[in-house]
Formats: structure tokens, sequence, C-alpha cells
């Protein structure tokens, strides 16, 4: 609602009431808070992807290390556990800091698999990768079967 006031040259000008000044605070505050909401998530979700990447890379290069190794030498890397911040590269260099939120651990298990498509039984060891986040939450999870080879 808009009133007339009485200016110094007598004639009347438009003016606010202190309630359309309180109700556009209220709608700007309302806009501001959404706003900041939506930025905020937004940059949750980008960290969030950002991790998941930083986690299959670490995965992945983790993976390719453990089956580069004879296959007897394979079980010395079950139960390996690198935190969130230590993890190291295959020559004991580490990781870049950026990496600080993403750990990483292996499972090996000897297996005897059945394989129905071939009618036979395998045995070899499965592989497990798995890294994740500062609040111990999965990103990434790699599993590959190497065959024992033929002695």
């Amino acid at each position: 609602m808009i009133h007339a006031s009485r200016a110094h040259s007598g004639r009347l000008r438009p003016a606010f009431t202190l309630l359309e000044a309180m109700i556009a605070l209220v709608i700007m505050s309302l806009t501001v808070t959404a706003l900041s909401m939506a930025l905020g998530g937004g940059r949750q979700h980008a960290t969030e992807a950002v991790d998941q990447m930083q986690g299959a890379l670490a995965a992945e290069a983790l993976l390719a290390e453990v089956m580069a190794l004879d296959y007897d030498a394979m079980d010395t890397y079950d139960g390996r556990d690198e935190t969130p911040g230590t993890m190291q590269t295959f020559a004991g260099v580490n990781y870049p800091e950026s990496f600080y939120r993403v750990g990483r651990r292996v499972a090996v298990l000897e297996l005897l698999k059945d394989m129905p498509e071939w009618g036979v039984k395998v045995r070899g060891k499965e592989v497990a990768v798995e890294t994740y986040d500062l609040n111990d939450r999965t990103l990434v999870t790699l599993v590959v079967f190497i065959v024992e080879p033929a002695s």
C-alpha cells in the first residue's frame, strides 16, 4: 500500500509503508537462502563427483599393480588398507594432495569358481579393490578373477 506524504515543496510523493518494506525484506531473505542452499548442494555434488573419479583412478591403479605381480605374490596385498591421505604408487610415491579424501583396500581370495558355460571349475584368485571416502563410504569396487596358471 502506497500513501502520499507531503514533501517540502508542497507536492505529494509516494512512499513505502513499514509493512511493505518488511514484506520485501522477507522475500529477499527467502531468495538469498534458496540460492545459498542451491549453491551448497551443487558444491556437494561436485565434491562427490571428484571423489568418485579419483576413487576409480586409484582403484584401477592398484588393481593393475596387483595383476602385474606373480600369481603367488598376489596374496601379499590381501588386507592392504591405505586410509584416506596415505595412498602411494607402486614406487612408494605419495598420491597428490588432491586425493586426501580417498582411501583404498584390497582383498585377495583363493577360489574354485564354477564356470557353467564351459562345464568346468577353475581355480584362481579373486582380487577386489575398494575405494572409500573420509566417512568410510564405498566409492568404487573393482573385482577381477585371475585364473591359476598351469603348472
